[in-house]
Order: structure tokens, then C-alpha cells, then sequence
């Protein structure tokens, strides 16, 4: 089969997002914007493969990592290379350009043969993806990566008439919620461009201060740059919605929006105010907001029980979460393997996790 291939780097976005936006189902997540944001909190290099041929067109953005950079690794000769997603929700894009299902599945299976040959060409050892719950691109992947069902999102569809969104998918405790943070008059304003800058710092109070709540992992502890980037790179498709209570701000949510899609991507709170139903109330006012402004989902993500049990009282639209992880030069990933054994002093072979040199055994 006849096909073009080319890989973007952060220099090329401007082509990166003008072929991002020929893509029907194109959101933020595959923007070369949302990628920086992660390499300049120390993820990875910006990168995106791009595959064409008569049937199909794939944009795949990753993080590129040198393994070499890892102090277990520091004598190594040769480079090595290991990808993943960013945080959040991406993978391959796929644009189909015909009806015929052979066709897709023939291109399909092509793309994934030119980026494993790209990968072995480039010293690419291993793959990590985190896949698009909505837009399920993990269905044309897992003939050809090892796909691993993750849990539930859950997602509002912007479609249905308000009145049956709220009588149907809300729940009585949400509805209940929602009645008592408005008797108590708990306001909800939102900051857009240059209002971020000034609400941004009170929001990542916030935010740590529900990190700390939820006792999280340290990469959840996002650092300056992370937030900056944020302001400087996708000032014009974030929203902070925030909560307003005795002229203190008590809750917020940093909201990304782009084509079809709102995604509540973190929020933070004053757990002292949590009794008041102040995040429920700034979740109904993304919906109705996003309602208002003719978008199709809004995506409230997933999480730990408790965290998706409070998601799923806006609605009850799930999609599944998959990760995908491959190795694409088994001989270089063996010799990685015996390397961070050796130097770990660990015998056991069972660790399921890949790359297995990346986990921290501590």
C-alpha cells in the first residue's frame, strides 16, 4: 500500500493544527499545545506521526522521553527512546476518507506497520498510549497493541432537551445538591483569558488543597510551570467556572474546551464548604453553560469510586478508558530489562508493568 508519513515536532504546529483541524472529531487532546504542556514539566519531547494514504489519516501525538536520562541507565552507549501519551485522553486520530470497512482495516494495519518500523528505525523501545474514551480509537488499536480496559468515564450528551437531562440523569442527591448550594447563595462566575491570570494562583490553592484531601500521588502535585503553560499556551480554550460564597472563592474547575467537546479536567475546593454543594452547583453550571453554547459532550472524566459515583450523578453515559502498551524491539527492551534488574538487585520476573524500568520499586 501506497502511504506518506512525516513526524511533527513542537516547530511544525502550525501544519501540526491545520491538519488537526481537517479531522472531524479533532479536541484538545491532540493538539501540539496540550502535548508542550507536558514537556515543559519534564514528560517528554513533543511529537506527532502523521500517516496518509488514499483510505485513512492518522495524527498520533506523544511525548518523546530519552531512556538514557535515567540514572540507572547513565553508561549506556547507544540512545534509546521510549513514547506515551500525555495526561488525559489521546492516541492515534483516525479520518476516514471511505465507507469500505476492508479498505479502513487494510489502512489501519498499515499505519500501525509504518510507526512500529518507524519505532524500530529509531530506537523506540516501548509504546504507552492512553486512549479517548468517546471517541473509542482504542477499537482500531487493539489488533495491534495490548489494549487494557482502565474503568468508566462518564460524559453528559448536550444533545437532549435540559428538562430530560436534569429529570433523567440527574440524580435526586445531585438535584438535592444543586437546590441547597442556591439557598445558600453560592454564586458561580467563570474567568476566560486574561481573567485566568488573576484567578489561576487561588485555583491552585485549591486544587492542592483537594490533592492533599484525596492523599495523591506526587505527579498529581502539578508545579508552576505546569499551570503557566496553561495560561501562555491554551489561554484561548480554558475556562476556570468558580464558586463564589460570603465574597470568598470556596471551589473551581479548569474547564477545556475545543470543537464538540467541554472537559473538566481538575478542579479543587475548600473541603469545609463541601457540605454546601459547591461543586456540584459549578459542575451544572459547565453543563448549562456548554449547553448554552451548542457543544456535544461534556466529559466529567473518571476516577476512584467515590469520585466516579459523584461524576455519574450528572449522567448516566459511560464510555470505557483503555491504555495500550507495546514493546517495539523486544531484543533492546530485554537488554534494558536485565540492566534495571541488575542494578535494582531484583530477581523477580513478574512484575506486570511495562516498561518495566520505569517503575519505581521504592
Amino acid at each position: 500500500m501506497t502511504y506518506e508519513i512525516e513526524v511533527l515536532s513542537w516547530s511544525d504546529r502550525k501544519k501540526w493544527n491545520e491538519i488537526g483541524r481537517s479531522f472531524e472529531n479533532w479536541d484538545l487532546y491532540f493538539t501540539p499545545e496540550y502535548s508542550k504542556v507536558y514537556e515543559n514539566i519534564g514528560d517528554g519531547k513533543v511529537q506527532a506521526f502523521v500517516y496518509k494514504d488514499d483510505n485513512l489519516t492518522v495524527l498520533y501525538p506523544y511525548l518523546l522521553k530519552k531512556v538514557n536520562d535515567l540514572a540507572v541507565f547513565d553508561d549506556l552507549e547507544e540512545e534509546y527512546f521510549d513514547i506515551a501519551s500525555p495526561y488525559g485522553y489521546c492516541g492515534p486520530l483516525f479520518s476516514e476518507k471511505t465507507n469500505d470497512k476492508n479498505q479502513i482495516e487494510k489502512s489501519t494495519e498499515s499505519f500501525f506497520e509504518a510507526f512500529h518500523k518507524y519505532c524500530k528505525e529509531n530506537n523506540i523501545v516501548t509504546e504507552f498510549v492512553r486512549f479517548h474514551p468517546i471517541l473509542n480509537n482504542a477499537k482500531l488499536a487493539r489488533k495491534h497493541i495490548k489494549t487494557e480496559f482502565q474503568g468508566k468515564t462518564v460524559a453528559s450528551n448536550l444533545r437532549r432537551r435540559w428538562s430530560d437531562m436534569w429529570d433523567d440523569e440527574f440524580d435526586s442527591d445531585t438535584r438535592s445538591k444543586i437546590r441547597k448550594s442556591i439557598r445558600n447563595d453560592i454564586q458561580v462566575n467563570l474567568a476566560r483569558k486574561d481573567e485566568i491570570k488573576e484567578i489561576m494562583p487561588v485555583f491552585k490553592k485549591l486544587y492542592y488543597s483537594t490533592m492533599d484531601k484525596n492523599d495523591a500521588r506526587d505527579y498529581y502535585y502539578f508545579d508552576h510551570n505546569y499551570f503557566k503553560g496553561f495560561e501562555e499556551l491554551l489561554l484561548d480554550d480554558i475556562i476556570i467556572f468558580y464558586a463564589i460564597h460570603n465574597k470568598k472563592i470556596i471551589a473551581a474547575s479548569l474547564v477545556m474546551v475545543k470543537s464538540d467537546y467541554v472537559h473538566i479536567h481538575l478542579t479543587g475546593s475548600k473541603k469545609e464548604f463541601l457540605n454546601l454543594g459547591c461543586n456540584n452547583l459549578i459542575r451544572y453550571r459547565i453543563l448549562e453553560w456548554a449547553k448554552f453554547n451548542k457543544f456535544s459532550y461534556v466529559h466529567h472524566g473518571g476516577g476512584k469510586e467515590s469520585l466516579l459515583k459523584f461524576k455519574k450523578g450528572f449522567s448516566n453515559l459511560s464510555f470505557n478508558f483503555h491504555i495500550g502498551r507495546k514493546v517495539h524491539n523486544q531484543k533492546k527492551y530485554s537488554k534494558l530489562k536485565q540492566i534495571w534488574k541488575k542494578k535494582n538487585e531484583v530477581d523477580d520476573d513478574n512484575f506486570d508493568y511495562l516498561p518495566i524500568y520505569r517503575l519505581d520499586i521504592e
